[in-house]
């Protein structure tokens, strides 16, 4: 799920998942809220149809918004993993939070939708329902049970450098700029 990372203080910050489909800035310093009946804003994010990873920030015109340091062109733009996003608040400072698409890994049941796959580690059949884990850097799942700790059972992702600790967390944060 794709979140934003919100400034709280000087050097602190907190993810805020974005499960809802929109949301306003409503101007008060904490970022954005999800939409509801009523509320009014500067701005919307608003999930776009043709991927879930893919968002959309809306500006009202003359709205003092800027992404990576730039103002908008036409009060749109698609973000991108990473984007900082800065906004005038209400007492005239600007705020800024930064749009990410990172994902944690964690142990699910493998989709039916998806039809059949095999785990890139094991090379066996998963399941569906079984427990797996679907890798946050390319996507692929894996098997994770106490029977078969596909996921766990080597340091990095069998296809690509995603680290497969369950308890790592986030591997990028904005402290790290």
């Amino acid at each position: 799920m794709a979140h934003l990372w919100i400034e709280q203080d000087s050097e602190a910050w907190q993810a805020m998942g974005l499960s809802e489909e929109v949301y306003v800035l409503n101007g008060s310093c904490s970022g954005f809220v999800p939409l509801t009946d009523g509320s009014t804003g500067t701005a919307l994010l608003v999930r776009g149809t043709a991927r879930e990873k893919q968002w959309v920030l809306l500006a009202r015109l003359g709205a003092k918004i800027r992404v990576n340091g730039l103002p908008l062109i036409l009060g749109t733009r698609v973000l991108r993993d990473r984007d900082e996003v800065l906004f005038s608040a209400e007492d005239g400072t600007w705020r800024r939070c930064y749009f990410s698409t990172q994902e944690i890994a964690h142990v699910e049941p493998f989709p039916a939708e998806l039809g059949s796959a095999r785990c890139p580690r094991c090379k066996q059949p998963l399941d569906v329902a079984s427990p797996a884990v679907r890798c946050p850097g390319c996507g692929t799942f894996h098997h994770q049970s106490e029977e078969s700790p596909c996921w766990t059972y080597g340091e990095k992702c069998a296809l690509c450098e995603q680290p497969t600790d369950l308890q790592a967390g986030y591997h990028w944060i904005p402290q790290q700029l």
